[in-house]
């Protein structure tokens, strides 16, 4: 059952006490105060009021000097005053509105509009209360970021590049059997994909607070591309799935065929490339091809992946949503949230177009201008 909302009623005259009891008292529980100073006190005392009805004329301390000291105390400032006043000239009510207060009513007074404007800014408070109480989640759960990202810099990764050093060592100084050696690599390269999960994931936060540092150079994305290919060859034979990379009208057939320059950061070039196209080889139609198209349309750089079958109808809207996954049992609805991110950081866009009957593109626009400043203090992202 939700509380009665409390309001203080002000006035030095009983009579004007008892009309507003008369006009509130069913449907609020109501605290009485003949002077400013008691007006004071119960305003701080606890519980208190959600919503205070002030009379200007008091015997002590004015209405408007009550409601500046009222004001001026971080207890009470927040909460709402009306001025009920024989008072009506307009600079009367612009001093009460100037000192905070939300209203202004004249008597005598008129019992609905009293109860209105009562009802009105009882709701506002409440309003306000909430978006304090959400604001304060918000805080809290950015705080508590702060320590997962503090968490995942020091408390997993130094362990973890102990796990990744001690196989490296082992390999160098033991004889050992090709199965052994096996193992050994195994764990390394474990504890390689999970230094990078933790990075990314670094990354991806500071993106979303908008303080990542981009620093682009120039990155090749055939060479790129070729190293993405290397690492999902099984996933397409299990599939049946050719991967093909076009420039223009050609396919090219082997790395190091030809370049495509783009100005870029290489770390997220390249986990926003793969998860783009492990999500067109896992959607993909079997017994098909997974193109990655690349061109140069001024002033953009233009990358296509695309996979024959189409988006579900479901997720089309929120395709690059956070958390938007779709018949996938260990989906996390991540990669082309970071995608769409990625892109962003990268000073691009990104989309999803289906205008191909059968087919899913996912294309990203990165901008030409940039390469030409990259390459003038020659930073290169991959490796000539």
């Amino acid at each position: 059952m939700n509380r009665r909302h409390t309001i203080l009623l002000v006035d030095d005259e009983a009579t004007n006490l008892q009309l507003l009891r008369g006009i509130l008292g069913d449907e609020y529980d109501l605290v009485f105060a003949r002077s400013g100073a008691s007006a004071l006190e119960l305003a701080a005392a606890f519980p208190q009021p959600d919503l205070i009805l002030l009379d200007i004329m008091l015997p002590d301390l004015d209405g408007y000097g009550v409601c500046q000291r009222l004001k001026a105390e971080a207890r009470t400032s927040a909460i709402p005053v009306i001025f009920v006043t024989v008072r009506t000239s307009e600079a009367d009510e612009t001093r009460g509105l100037d000192l905070g207060a939300v209203d202004y009513l004249t008597k005598p007074v008129n019992g609905p509009i009293v109860r209105a404007r009562v009802r009105t800014h009882l709701a506002l408070r409440q309003a306000q209360r909430e978006l304090e109480r959400r604001n304060a989640e918000l805080k809290e759960a950015a705080l508590q970021r702060e320590v997962v990202d503090q968490i995942l810099r020091h408390d997993l990764k130094s362990p973890l590049n102990a796990i990744v050093a001690a196989p490296e060592i082992l390999l160098h100084e033991l004889q050992l059997s090709s199965h052994q050696e096996k193992l050994l690599r195994m764990v390394a390269e474990s504890g390689y994909l999970l230094l990078e999960q933790i990075n990314r994931t670094l990354d991806l936060y500071k993106m979303e607070r908008g303080n990542y540092v981009y620093e682009p150079v120039a990155v090749d994305l055939v060479e790129l591309l070729e190293g993405i290919r290397l690492e999902i060859v099984d996933a397409l034979r299990q599939r049946c799935l050719r991967f093909e990379v076009r420039m223009g009208e050609r396919v090219l057939e082997r790395a190091g065929e030809q370049r495509f320059m783009v100005a870029g950061d290489s770390l997220l070039l390249r986990a926003m490339l793969s998860n783009l196209i492990r999500n067109a080889v896992e959607a993909a139609s079997v017994e098909g091809v997974v193109e990655v198209s690349l061109e140069r349309l001024s002033p953009w750089n233009v990358i296509g992946i695309c996979n024959p079958g189409e988006v579900a109808a479901e997720i089309r809207d929120r395709f690059f949503d956070k958390f938007s996954t779709f018949g996938k049992k260990r989906g996390t609805g991540l990669g082309t949230y970071s995608a769409r991110l990625i892109a962003l950081t990268l000073g691009g866009a990104i989309r999803l177009d289906l205008s191909r009957p059968g087919w899913t593109r996912v294309e990203t626009v990165l901008p030409m201008h940039d390469l030409d400043r990259v390459v003038a203090r020659g930073a290169v992202g991959v490796k000539e």
